[in-house]
């Protein structure tokens, strides 16, 4: 039970040790970014400053919107697909997302952009930041009549000279020679550049001075395409919104009028083709068969007058049945004719994607009719697509296919149209050896009726065609509705300039903080306690040591009343509880390298140890480089190198100093310096005297050489009850600290603890930390701080001030 209480107590110590670590490296890393606050205020005026030139430059951009309903098979009254088939527009045409496709179809958008020369040129005025379009407002209108490549893209000014001339100018640079002519208005200007006319505008004005810049019409279109948004209003429905983004809405909203007009008006003038056609046809034919009619019309009345009692005797049922098989003729020969249109449309390859429906001619042959429509789709699917598309080849190689059957099936009804006539002319043959047993007047007259009335029925047969066709196509309408003209709806940009702002905000700090990290993470040196402990590979830290003016005195004995003196007395404390008993104590200390203050540290602490009027030895083992007897001012003598050596005149107790120079701890010397240290320490004598003299003494303190650099304190770091490490605040190196911490870990050294010395409570990013000492202790330093004067007034009795002040 006490064992899990105990873990559970060791848990929780170690969770709020972590959490204190974790929220002191917070404050340190923002204590460093406060330091540094120049650099945020630079670079955020500096960002900030290019946002707001960015923002002068800003541009909305606007989305115009227009609406159209696309529908299937419109246009008709009822009856009338019974009346007339083939005259509809084609299925592939009626289909809504096909519509779609040759809505933005690179042919469409190409005569749009032709259809107003505004569109392919640029009126503007140049300001500071910005360019005001001058769409329907410029004092000038353009006709191009020529433009050369050079002049594609460039800009040119244009300024009114005296109200009857102007000039233009282009500036050159070092791959383009600068430009300049003069011209009058309503006159031609030819130059190498161009062939225009300048005219002026009900928006001129004397004096202007504006710039126009002049585009390919591929490139608008191009331009347009890409802008070009076509989607469905709802889901289901066949009403589609078509949107353009550009800064010049007006001109956006005319593209788009313009565009849907004409979708409309194409899809109207494709299902006209077709009864045209017919129309067309039909004409064709009646032109021949005016001559004949007139002609037998008027043999028949010649015949009558001359011959009254014939003409009225009547006709046998031999000429009926000759007039029925002469009419059954004529419709083979209508159909022969439309057979030979056929061909020859097929032959001469022409494409103009409307070819009269069999159908309308009396051609009943439902293989013909199929493959007709499905030519007319392919060829109107080519020629929305253009030649640029990647699906107009297969659509080639489907329409060669369907030419080739449609070749093969004409002969075929050509063959069958053939028999049919063979067969009429051989019953006409034998009704006509009928007729010729008549009286010859009779047969005379009988044959100039017959060809009368067959003239007469064909002629009103296509009379009768031809006035089908006109009614189809005055019944015609568009199965597009244009629904709603083009307006703007909305500036798609609006946000860009708090976007601007915030990322270029975002920018300035995230800059600054890069330096300040990348300056802090290249430091090599330890400045800070979480960042002691991060290379500390484990070990803790037992104490911490402010700055002090006194560098080189024993501040303990000097100042005993003062703050450094008391964090001494934390330090005792700190070892007595990790040594687990108040006396017998032996500390060595030692560190990374020279300069890292463990002669301080270790002549203060026996100093703090004497303090309890308990016998303290202060040992100097750094024999390559002893710096006690300096520190102390010691006299010069034989001491522990005399005493290892062997010297049969120095013993243990000649070698001692006792209170050198009043201190209240005697001091163990060097004395000279030894040409092996290293063996000398490491020698078995070493041990002996050290045992002897934690006999005669409470506390021992060695200050030992640089564990960092030499291996001498090996010796006595494991005779001694702990090693007390001292890591110097901006001085000791962090890489070469953490491979020594690192090594003694790995040599089985645990009863380690770290003291960070000569730490700088005056600097931001410490005094967050150990100020508190300042003010409890009442620094003079922190006077000027309402919440530190009210501590120090606090406590103002506990430690005299006068030494604060000296420290």
């Amino acid at each position: 039970m006490n064992d899990n209480t105990s873990n559970i107590n060791n848990n929780q110590a170690f969770s709020e040790e972590q959490s204190g670590m974790t929220k002191a490296t917070v404050i340190m890393w923002i204590t460093r970014f406060l330091k540094r606050w120049y650099l945020f205020v630079i670079s955020i005026a500096v960002f900030m400053t290019l946002a707001y030139l960015k923002n002068r430059s800003w541009q909305p951009f606007y989305k115009s919107n227009a609406m159209m309903i696309i529908q299937s098979g419109r246009g008709y009254s009822y009856g009338q697909n019974q009346l007339l088939g083939g005259f509809s527009l084609e299925r592939a045409f009626s289909d809504v997302n096909n519509q779609i496709v040759m809505f933005a179809s690179h042919d469409l958008l190409k005569r749009v952009v032709e259809a107003n020369p505004e569109f392919t040129i640029d009126y503007y005025t140049q300001g500071r930041f910005k360019r005001n379009n001058l769409y329907k407002r410029s004092p000038i209108s353009i006709t191009r009549n020529y433009v050369s490549d050079a002049a594609y893209g460039r800009e040119f000014a244009i300024r009114d000279i005296d109200g009857e001339r102007y000039e233009i100018t282009s500036e050159g640079n070092d791959r383009i020679q600068a430009f300049a002519d003069t011209g009058s208005y309503g006159k031609a200007i030819q130059n190498s550049m161009f062939f225009i006319e300048v005219a002026k505008t009900a928006a001129y004005m004397p004096g202007y001075d504006i710039k126009f810049m002049l585009y390919r019409t591929e490139s608008k279109v191009d331009a347009y395409s890409a802008g070009l948004v076509i989607d469905f209003a709802m889901k289901g429905s066949s009403v589609v919104n078509v949107s353009l983004m550009g800064n010049v809405p007006e001109r956006d909203c005319d593209f788009l009028n313009t565009l849907c007009e004409m979708f409309v008006d194409d899809n109207l003038n494709r299902k006209n083709d077709a009864a045209v056609r017919t129309i067309e046809f039909i004409d064709s034919q009646l032109e021949h068969m005016t001559d004949s009619l007139e002609n037998s019309e008027r043999r028949l009345q010649d015949f009558k007058s001359a011959n009254f009692d014939i003409a009225n005797m009547g006709t046998s049922s031999l000429y009926s049945a000759y007039s029925k098989l002469e009419n059954i003729l004529s419709d083979i020969r209508l159909q022969e004719a439309y057979l030979t249109y056929l061909t020859d449309y097929l032959r001469n390859n022409v494409d103009d994607g409307a070819i009269i429906a069999p159908t309308n001619l009396g051609v009943k042959d439902n293989t013909l009719s199929q493959l007709v429509l499905q030519y007319s789709e392919l060829q109107l699917k080519m020629e929305e697509v253009g030649e640029k598309s990647p699906i107009h080849e297969r659509y080639a190689r489907e329409l060669s296919s369907v030419k080739q059957r449609m070749n093969e099936t004409l002969k075929n009804l050509q063959v069958s149209l053939d028999i049919q006539k063979n067969d009429l002319q051989a019953q006409m043959l034998d009704v006509t050896k009928g007729l010729q047993e008549l009286p010859y007047k009779q047969q005379q007259f009988s044959n100039i009726e017959r060809v009368f009335k067959l003239n007469d029925n064909y002629y009103s047969f296509l009379v009768q065609k031809r006035a089908d066709a006109q009614i189809q196509k005055a019944s015609n309408t568009s199965d597009n509705i244009f629904l709603e003209k083009a307006r703007v709806q909305m500036i798609t940009n609006f946000g860009d300039k708090s976007k601007t702002y915030s990322s270029n905000l975002l920018i300035a700090l995230v800059i600054p903080i890069c330096v300040v990290v990348l300056i802090e993470v290249l430091n090599p040196f330890v400045r800070s306690e979480a960042e002691l402990l991060s290379i500390a590979d484990g070990y803790g830290v037992w104490g911490t040591l402010r700055r002090t003016k006194e560098h080189d005195t024993v501040v303990v004995e000097k100042f005993p009343k003062s703050s450094v003196t008391e964090t001494f007395r934390v330090l005792r404390t700190k070892i007595e509880y990790m040594v687990q008993r108040k006396e017998n104590i032996s500390v060595a200390v030692s560190s990374t390298e020279s300069g890292d203050g463990k002669t301080y540290l270790s002549s203060n602490l026996a100093a703090v140890f004497a303090l309890q009027k308990k016998p303290t030895l202060l040992i100097d083992l750094d024999m390559r480089k002893p710096s006690v007897s300096k520190l102390l001012d010691l006299k010069r003598q034989k001491g522990l190198s005399s005493l290892l050596a062997g010297d049969d005149d120095v013993t243990l107790d000649s070698a001692i100093q006792k209170n050198p120079g009043g201190h209240k701890f005697d001091v163990l010397p060097v004395g000279y310096v030894p040409p092996d240290p290293g063996e000398l320490i490491r020698g078995e004598r070493m041990l002996e005297i050290f045992e002897e003299l934690k006999k005669r003494y409470t506390y021992i303190v060695v200050d030992t050489s640089p564990i960092g650099l030499v291996a001498d304190a090996y010796a006595l770091v494991t005779a001694s009850d702990c090693l007390l490490y001292a890591v110097r605040c901006g001085r000791t190196n962090k890489a070469f600290c953490k491979n020594t911490l690192k090594q003694l870990k790995s040599n089985g050294i645990s009863n380690l603890g770290l003291v960070f010395n000569d730490v700088d409570i005056n600097k931001m990013e410490y005094s967050t930390y150990y100020g508190s000492y300042g003010a409890y202790y009442g620094s003079r330093k922190r006077n000027n701080n309402y919440y530190y004067a009210a501590v120090k007034k606090r406590n103002e009795n506990y430690f005299d001030e006068k030494e604060e002040n000296k420290i």
